[in-house]
């Protein structure tokens, strides 16, 4: 679960400047949809991502939450969801 989560930070982080409000992703699985990612932004400059994989019947459900400051450092950080393995997962800040 954890390097999933920070692999969609890096992502979302990385295209957070230069993107629109909304960015849609689709991962596939020998050329096949598996799953996806919606990146959401915020007019207050908050950034939503939900992200879904399906092997089998199993996979990742997560959403996670994050606002920056003018400096760019994160202020507020939330993430929930299911792993793999169906065990929820939670992590706030603030």
């Amino acid at each position: 679960m954890r390097p999933t989560v920070v692999l969609l930070l890096s992502l979302a982080i990385s295209n957070a400047f230069a993107a629109p409000a909304r960015q849609q992703q689709t991962v596939l699985m020998q050329g096949k949809p598996a799953g996806g990612q919606t990146v959401d932004i915020a007019a207050d400059g908050s950034t939503r991502v939900e992200y879904q994989f399906k092997d089998r019947g199993r996979g990742d459900h997560t959403k996670t939450r994050w606002s920056l400051d003018a400096a760019g450092l994160p202020i507020e950080f939330d993430a929930e969801g299911t792993t793999i393995c169906r065990c929820r997962c939670m992590s706030v800040s603030a």
